[in-house]
């Protein structure tokens, strides 16, 4: 998305330089006939590559939770690290969190990898995952993969958070971690 943010926005900056009639990354702006267009295509340009530019969080966001700790599972999937960041320490309800982390086959063998998201349970326990990629491919030995997603903390209390995946060749077949390297992360009112 920022990449896509940048690219529009620099086209649309370097148009309202020359005047328009400019056809880039597949995007086409029209001749322009008006200074007032061209700037108002150069600010909307500027406002595109700032946003772009600026981090999913604002300066000042703090980890809330982090592992560092390597630690393969049955599957031979080594787990190497997880952040979890958000505005507050402790995180406020409604506050978003932002959790990055990554895997790695640790087998000798390919993998089959079917998907890769972030489970999260609420302090009532209802299921509310994110970040979820539907990859559908082979994971090469020693290969990494790194997840990362946000959500909205919408309920003070325990919630329960963590890495997941699933193997197999189909949906209807898949193997899970469990609960495997799961955080509980208080949230308050």
């Amino acid at each position: 998305m920022q990449q896509t943010l940048l690219i529009t926005g620099l086209t649309c900056l370097i148009a309202a330089i020359v005047g328009g009639g400019l056809k880039a990354f597949g995007i086409e702006i029209p001749l322009l006939s008006s200074r007032v267009r061209q700037v108002v295509l150069g600010l909307f340009g500027l406002i595109l590559i700032a946003v772009g530019l600026f981090p999913l969080f604002p300066p000042g966001s703090v980890t809330v939770y982090e592992d560092n700790v390597p630690d393969t599972n049955s599957h031979g999937i080594r787990f190497l690290e997880l952040t979890a960041k958000s505005v507050h320490n402790p995180p406020k309800v409604n506050d978003r969190i932002r959790v990055e982390f990554t895997m790695q086959n640790a087998g000798d063998k390919p993998v089959d990898l079917l998907g890769i998201w972030v489970t999260a349970y609420d302090p009532s326990g209802k299921q509310k995952d994110f970040a979820y990629l539907k990859i559908n491919r082979t994971m090469m030995p020693l290969e990494k993969i790194t997840t990362s997603g946000e959500r909205t903390l919408d309920t003070a209390g325990t919630w329960e958070l963590g890495p997941h995946y699933a193997l197999g060749e189909r949906w209807d077949g898949e193997r899970y971690p469990g609960h495997w390297k799961r955080f509980h992360l208080a949230v308050m009112p």
